[in-house]
């Protein structure tokens, strides 16, 4: 533990004790006070934090990996909502309601004629209060906005990840650029798809997206076996290595997931497999 202010830490727990500040000071339900303060100042009608007042029939599957039918995708059985997460978890949105909320902040709170905040707020949501330890363009920390660069420009921005769920939100304001990414499965970087718009949106000479070797060789074991698997990674090594994204992260991050939905054996052997192609790694 250290003292308030000495050291970075992100907390989703502490989002929901701001919330819970918000409905003492308001005298409003959290979800309330940010549908008629924020969402529909920005016209942003069909989002909300309530997921009982979302219409069905806007409500998207989540999907997560598994090994039911050999590895790959399938809708998650869990629905990721807890009304007590709501203020960091919950919001039900759209890109183009979303693209609202980005304009918003790009002009420093103002949207047709409406403000969500009052100019001299920006100074205190984007001053730099920690260093994160992240580096590129969430290398710092403000008020709930992450904070840094890219390619030599500054960027807000705020990620989001649950069961079945991706997103991203990023701000270019020097530059009146945003992008706003969703993904209903939670097994798809958001972070090099951001960039490779951002690119395009520069002007900047895009990089092809390479396929994730993680995902090819772990699909090879479940599919095959962790012989085969193996094989198939001194393969690609020696013939086409350059053609894919070499994290060696996503194999634990396949493996934990494995692991939330009790799939014990099979985690072990993501990781085993794991350590003898980056037997010198301090992660696995």
């Amino acid at each position: 533990m250290w003292k308030p202010g000495e050291k970075f830490a992100y907390s989703n727990i502490a989002y929901e004790i701001l919330g819970n500040v918000i409905e003492k000071v308001s005298g409003m339900s959290f979800e309330k006070y940010m549908k008629e303060n924020i969402l529909n100042v920005v016209q942003m009608k069909e989002s909300n934090f309530f997921k009982p007042l979302v219409s069905k029939e806007l409500l998207i599957s989540p999907h997560v990996l598994d090994i039911k039918n050999g590895y790959g995708a399938t809708v998650s059985e869990v629905f990721p909502y807890n009304r007590a997460h709501g203020p960091s978890s919950t919001l039900y949105s759209n890109v183009v309601e979303m693209c609202n909320y980005a304009i918003a902040n790009m002009k420093v709170g103002k949207f047709k004629g409406n403000k969500i905040l009052e100019d001299h707020s920006y100074l205190e949501l984007w001053r730099k209060y920690a260093l994160t330890g992240w580096g590129g363009y969430t290398s710092e920390i403000g008020l709930a906005w992450f904070l840094g660069e890219y390619k030599e420009n500054k960027v807000r921005s705020h990620s989001g990840m649950d069961t079945g769920f991706r997103s991203n939100l990023i701000i270019l304001p020097e530059r009146g650029i945003a992008v706003v990414v969703m993904i209903n499965s939670d097994y798809i970087g958001t972070k090099v798809l951001c960039e490779s718009i951002l690119d395009i949106l520069l002007g900047e000479e895009v990089e092809y997206i390479k396929r994730s070797l993680a995902s090819h060789i772990v699909r090879t074991m479940f599919n095959n076996n962790s012989e085969i698997a193996l094989q198939e990674y001194y393969t690609i090594k020696e013939n086409s290595i350059e053609k894919y994204l070499v994290y060696e992260d996503e194999f634990n991050a396949i493996a934990y997931n494995l692991l939330e939905r009790k799939r014990i054996k099979e985690a072990i052997d993501v990781l085993n497999l794991s350590i003898k192609i980056f037997p010198g790694s301090a992660n696995l």
